[in-house]
């Protein structure tokens, strides 16, 4: 059974990996989508290791780094180690509590 789940997920792996090298703009664009929305959640503190998480993602399925998570361009030779192009944090979300004062975590 473990033996067929890891095929399976491989098998998947591999399809995400041909969407994304013969879809690179799109791929990029829902991974800058993510990483916003990492970052809202996250605050500003972790952007940078979000932009890296990107990146990295980024560079797994072949799809070339945007200079500034998904709005366009690549950077040529790749992701630098000084930070320096990633973009300002977005603002602080004032809507992160429930009505409860519970505050959302992630689950399944």
């Amino acid at each position: 059974m473990a033996k067929f789940r890891a095929a399976a997920l491989l098998g998947a792996v591999n399809k995400v990996k041909d969407y994304a090298r013969k879809n690179p703009e799109k791929t990029s664009d829902a991974i800058g989508k993510v990483e916003g929305f990492v970052r809202g959640k996250a605050g500003p503190q972790h952007s940078d290791k979000v932009g890296k998480g990107g990146d990295a993602l980024r560079k797994g399925l072949g799809v070339p780094s945007s200079g500034a998570s998904g709005t366009g361009g690549t950077v040529s030779g790749g992701p630098t180690s000084g930070g320096g192009s990633t973009p300002p944090p977005p603002p602080p979300s004032t809507g992160t509590s429930r009505p409860d004062g519970d505050t959302p975590t992630s689950g399944a």
